[in-house]
């Protein structure tokens, strides 16, 4: 396709230039108050007089570029941890199960408070369910196993909800941060968390070897049933012949 013309091809004329700049331009560069230079946009005479036409220097947002090149390496590191944890397509499963596992082996540490405390400022009672530091135990070490570094803060965000006002507008809440920072703790005991250097908590090798070995039996099991679900529409379909 020739650059010049470049009639109803606004799509492909961007691409081409973001592409452009990833391979000339350097991260840092994008991330500075000044904006590039028209030339160093475009890699031709052609192009530059193409876009000129058609979008335009204005147009080309940097901030866009900057998060095309670094939109990459995050994307490898999540498709990375999609192979790593076979649970991250079986979500509620996996919970369930580590959940389950934790209150068997009897080492996580419950408070005493854990049938009166409400998880968040806009929750109205607390959780009815009796093994619910399990399960957010389960979540958090889970959530942590796919991150390298996580705070206190964003496990607050991740397990928030709606704050309904009445007649005014709901808004996102944050759950408690004294009920997080204990289940860290809890976790941390019993060596499935450990932390970092600025303060933030990450996984373990002893819990990374947990995890693994809890989500691949829940794979697998996932696979016994699907097997067995199979085996039984071909019987129901061979009595139906």
């Amino acid at each position: 396709m020739d650059p010049v013309d470049v009639r109803g091809k606004r799509r492909h004329t961007e691409a081409v230039v973001l592409q452009s700049v990833e391979l000339q331009q350097k991260p840092s560069a994008l991330l500075t108050n000044r904006p590039p230079t028209f030339e160093q946009l475009y890699s031709s005479a052609g192009m530059a007089e193409a876009a000129r036409r058609r979008i335009g220097p204005t147009k080309i947002d940097t901030h866009k570029a900057a998060n095309v090149v670094y939109a990459r390496p995050r994307a490898r590191f999540l498709k990375k941890a999609r192979q790593i944890c076979p649970a991250y397509e079986t979500l509620e499963a996996f919970i369930a199960a580590y959940a389950s596992h934790l209150k068997r082996s009897g080492k996580l540490e419950v408070p005493v408070w854990v049938d009166l405390v409400k998880t968040g400022s806009f929750k109205e009672l607390a959780p009815y369910d009796p093994d619910w530091y399990y399960v957010r135990s389960a979540a958090v070490a889970r959530h942590i196993y796919l991150r390298k570094d996580v705070g206190i803060g964003a496990l607050t965000k991740l397990h928030g909800g709606r704050n309904r006002r009445g007649n005014r507008p709901s808004h996102h809440a944050d759950s408690s941060a004294s009920v997080q920072r204990k289940i860290c703790q809890s976790l941390e005991k019993i060596g499935v968390l450990e932390q970092t250097d600025n303060g933030g908590r990450r996984i373990s090798q002893d819990g990374q070897r947990d995890l693994d070995r809890i989500a691949t039996a829940v794979v697998e099991a996932a696979k016994e049933e699907e097997d067995e679900d199979e085996e039984d529409e071909e019987d129901a379909e061979e009595d139906e012949e």
